[in-house]
């Protein structure tokens, strides 16, 4: 059966974004909060906005990114929400990569990263907190917001899909001739070196870049983005089918990047490991955050939790040095760039597409040093 969604991802990004930051690690799970946060719809980012005034625990909402690994210790029991297991053995000789299955690689309570999104995701909706995850539960739509955005970053982490010697927790390596778990470079080690060498440790710098970065995405390429701007948040199923497409993305990065096939625990990772790993790290991060301000805007801001349409409408003005225009049509794409003193960026609604089409239409505009404007269509599916 067809179904038809209309997405629209639209915000302006502040030139400063200041936030609290220690460690995918808080580095990760800062830069993928704030780039959902610039594509939140004005309806979302107001939901958002009055979630986090209700908290009583939350300043702001990158406050959220990291609190879920910070009450780890007081609520063991969303240890296992973090991740999912899959049995690989990506490292050489085995070079047995993935992939995940789902609820085998759960757990035998199905507690694990893919049900507690499917939970938090519901736990948005009014009305529906608490919902019960394994052997604990979200209590309230703060702690879902929360738990979604971090799961968001941490499922983009290919580390949290591979129970390969506890996600590589027990795999050392070396950086810059320190002994380091490979989970932990990952986390934050590789991510510190690149704020250093190429953004002068400016954590909003590099943030900035991967909006802009977001911006150039052809969406159609980031597995289960169609999926989360189209989610039916009382669909539990749906949701961890969705989650499953996010999951088993970031696994094929773990024999690709994380392990390649010439991978010797105890190696010197801060040379050419470092070159080949910090790009798709850069990727997996973009596409968290994509996939997160879709599931917000979708269920914060957009339809019915029954429906499978949604259609939003923004509007955001801002003024910058330069503008790149982008359009990506299921035909290609093409990109231009033209000087603009003052821009106005609007992003509108687009008519409903006729029955049996599946069109999805965005008008995106984020301010940096420049204005960039993305237009998209999706096929039918």
């Amino acid at each position: 059966m067809a179904r038809t969604s209309s997405i629209f991802l639209a915000a302006a990004l502040l030139l400063a974004l200041v936030f609290n930051v220690h460690a995918w690690g808080v580095e990760g799970h800062g830069a993928v909060a704030a780039i959902a946060q610039a594509y939140l719809t004005p309806k979302a980012k107001a939901a958002v906005d009055q979630i986090i005034g209700q908290s009583g625990t939350f300043k702001a909402y990158l406050d959220v990114a990291s609190w879920p690994d910070n009450i780890r210790n007081q609520r063991k029991e969303t240890s296992d929400w973090h991740y999912i297991d899959a049995e690989d053995d990506p490292a050489p000789p085995a070079r047995k990569c993935g992939p995940v299955r789902f609820p085998q690689d759960c757990g035998a309570d199905e507690s694990c990263i893919i049900t507690a999104v499917a939970g938090a995701v519901k736990a948005l909706v009014p009305g529906q907190a608490p919902v019960k995850v394994a052997r604990d539960g979200i209590n309230n739509q703060a702690e879902a917001l929360a738990f979604l955005t971090h799961f968001a970053g941490d499922i983009a982490q290919p580390l949290h899909t591979t129970g390969y010697k506890v996600g590589a927790n027990n795999v050392l390596v070396n950086f810059e001739g320190k002994s380091v778990k490979l989970h932990a470079a990952w986390d934050g080690t590789l991510i510190r070196k690149m704020l250093s060498t190429q953004y002068a440790g400016s954590q909003d710098k590099w943030v900035a870049d991967l909006i802009a970065r977001a911006a150039k995405t052809d969406v159609r390429q980031i597995p289960g983005l169609k999926c989360a701007a189209t989610v039916n948040p009382l669909d539990v199923d749906g949701t961890e089918a969705c989650a499953m497409e996010w999951a088993s993305d970031s696994n094929t990065f773990v024999c690709s990047t994380v392990f390649p096939a010439d991978f010797k625990e105890g190696m010197e990772i801060s040379g050419d490991y470092y070159q080949n790993s910090i790009e798709p790290i850069n990727n997996q991060i973009v596409k968290g955050g994509l996939r997160l301000a879709a599931v917000l805007n979708k269920v914060l801001g957009g339809a019915d939790p029954a429906s499978t349409t949604t259609t939003s409408a923004a509007t955001s003005t801002a003024t910058t040095s330069s503008t790149a225009v982008a359009t990506t049509t299921s035909a290609g794409s093409t990109a231009t760039t033209t000087a603009a003193p003052t821009t106005t960026a609007t992003a509108t609604g687009a008519p409903q597409p006729a029955p049996g089409k599946c069109t999805t239409l965005a008008t995106v505009k984020i301010v940096t040093t420049a204005t960039v404007v993305v237009t998209t269509t999706i096929g039918g599916y």
